[in-house]
């Protein structure tokens, strides 16, 4: 789909420095605006071919602008196909002994060779009260929320989803709107190098959606990659809300970052399949170009925010993917992201200290493979990957990072912040109500390592944590870790559960020699409705067959007297 750009102009926007660190200079960025006539397609999703696992393996890579050549067909040899999969619900054994309420409902999801033996999986999930959407690069899928039972047809093609050619998308995001009741699917097409988008027409997603697609060189010209999604739910100038869009740009002949790009896309055209305008922001800066800018996922369909928030830390663009440690993050607020008419947004930012540095995830030790080998998990980079989330007044992010002070292994560090605005709805102030460093220097022992953490939340407060893990004596695993909101502050009371245990090693290359994993995992809340709050999670494992598989789980403080 072709989109117009009908005008453009750029707004400077000073913003107040708060609590300064090293690195950091006074947030700023520049806005533009935009017109979107063409009208979407329409799309029903239970009419598609279900995907057909191929019967030979042909790996494909999905491409990172940042540091991989776009060769999305680069083979790895000795690999097999994966044997077939069952839906049985399963719970692995208890990293230590745990208050962490256990699992209530899983089961296994798709895996590798159900979608194309696309690498990495790249995962995304949103529960409604009737359906789970799993999306991971090259597929969709859909359980019933209920029962766990596999809606029959699926998985479906990302790829003729989308209607891209070749394959070619990835990257993929998915929310659901609980005051709308619509699910939003994101995903990069980058041979076109554009963000599309689907906006299911109704509860159902099994129906009918309308797919939208926006070019990644909207703002400055670039290539775009790792798109991020969040939403409000009500805006001034637009009852619906609004769908943040957020991605890294790179300059598309050198691959070297250039920017960061949040597209603000209003719902009530989107979900009526309309044309409408839209305003965009970009250049964002703190003494340093920003990249990996999270917008928030508002998930209580009873809280409306006067702001939608954005959460960054400082990632590879700000050094600490050299190895020096950073810290800090920086809190952004967009008002009137969809604004009224005649009107238009603005945007605040402020840098806060964090109790804790980060760094650089070292590579993850699995059985025959240390860190710092070829086959040693790649754990990405030290920013937010799993998105952010706005519950109750916080906000709440997570983010992988090296082990510090000469220790061995990675860990996450969990944030809940809470913003203060003015009467202008201006951020004036954060404080962070709680900083977690979980498994941060080895702290199970074995070289064990905890990656790609994406915090959960219901609308009380409680989270939960989904991360991998793999040690010298257990390959790459799905966990989760869970925690009340009146627990004390900045700890887990326990060390979290397993919800399925790597079967085998993983190793399969990039273009760029690393062994790469999940890139991030995901998780839904579900606690919106007249049923028992819960959370929804996903991840994604080794099988035997040394390809990656995917688990979804539910837990949830159902009682009072759950710990």
């Amino acid at each position: 789909m072709k989109l117009k750009l009908f005008c453009c102009f750029v707004l400077f926007l000073a913003i107040t420095l708060f609590a300064p660190i090293a690195q950091a200079a006074a947030p700023s960025a520049q806005m533009g605006h935009a017109s979107f006539t063409t009208a979407p397609r329409q799309v029903v999703l239970d009419a598609l071919p279900q995907v057909t696992a191929p019967t030979s393996r042909k790996p494909q890579i999905m491409p990172d602008r940042g540091d991989d050549a776009v060769d999305i067909h680069a083979t790895h040899p000795g690999m097999v196909v994966a044997p077939a999969r069952t839906y049985t619900p399963m719970e692995g054994p208890k990293l230590l002994q745990s208050t962490t309420p256990g699992i209530s409902q899983s089961y296994i999801a798709e895996d590798e060779a159900a979608c194309g033996f696309f690498i990495p999986s790249d995962h995304a999930l949103a529960a409604s009260q009737f359906y789970v959407v799993q999306v991971i690069n090259e597929c969709i899928d859909i359980h019933l929320s209920s029962n766990s039972a596999h809606e029959v047809g699926y998985p479906k093609s990302l790829q003729t989803f989308f209607g891209v050619a070749g394959h070619s998308i990835g990257d993929p995001r998915v929310l659901f709107d609980w005051k709308s009741r619509r699910f939003i699917v994101v995903a990069e097409d980058f041979t076109a190098n554009a963000i599309d988008v689907a906006v299911s027409t109704s509860l159902n997603p099994t129906s009918s959606w309308f797919i939208y697609s926006f070019s990644g060189a909207l703002a400055d010209g670039g290539c775009a990659d790792f798109p991020m999604v969040g939403q409000t739910l009500n805006e001034q100038g637009d009852s619906k809300g609004g769908i943040y869009i957020s991605w890294d740009s790179f300059n598309c002949s050198t691959g070297g970052f250039s920017d960061d790009v949040v597209l603000i896309l209003p719902k009530t055209p989107m979900y009526a399949g309309g044309g409408f305008s839209a305003h965009f922001f970009f250049n964002f800066n703190a003494g340093v170009l920003l990249d990996h800018i999270q917008p928030a996922n508002t998930i209580s369909a009873g809280d409306m925010p006067s702001a939608e928030f954005m959460v960054n830390d400082f990632d590879f663009n700000s050094g600490c993917f050299l190895g020096s440690p950073c810290n800090g993050l920086v809190v952004w607020a967009i008002k009137d992201g969809v604004p009224p008419v005649n009107g238009s947004p603005s945007i605040s930012g402020l840098v806060m200290g964090t109790a804790n540095n980060y760094i650089q995830p070292v590579s993850a030790t699995q059985p025959g493979a240390p860190s710092g080998t070829t086959c040693a998990i790649n754990t990405g980079p030290v920013g937010i990957t799993g998105g952010v989330t706005w519950s109750a007044g916080d906000l709440y992010a997570a983010t992988t990072t090296g082990a510090l002070n000469g220790a061995a292994g990675d860990g996450f560090i969990t944030w809940q912040i809470h913003p203060t605005l003015n009467n202008a709805q201006a951020l004036t102030a954060a404080s962070m109500r709680n900083e977690i460093c979980q498994g941060c220097g080895g702290a199970f022992g074995n070289n064990g390592s905890e990656y790609y953490p994406t915090p959960v939340l219901d609308d009380e407060g409680n989270v939960t944590v989904v991360f991998n893990y793999s040690d010298a004596s257990t390959f790459p695993s799905s966990a989760f870790i869970s925690k009340r909101t009146t627990q004390a502050q900045n700890t887990f009371n326990d060390s979290g559960l397993f919800f399925v245990v790597g079967a085998a090693g993983y190793c399969q290359l990039d273009n760029s020699g690393r062994n790469r994993w999940g890139d991030y995992t995901a998780g839904s809340s579900f606690g919106i409705t007249s049923q028992h709050p819960a959370f929804w999670f996903a991840a994604q494992h080794s099988e035997a067959s040394g390809n990656w598989g995917t688990a979804v789980g539910k837990n949830g403080y159902f009682n009072p007297d759950t710990p």
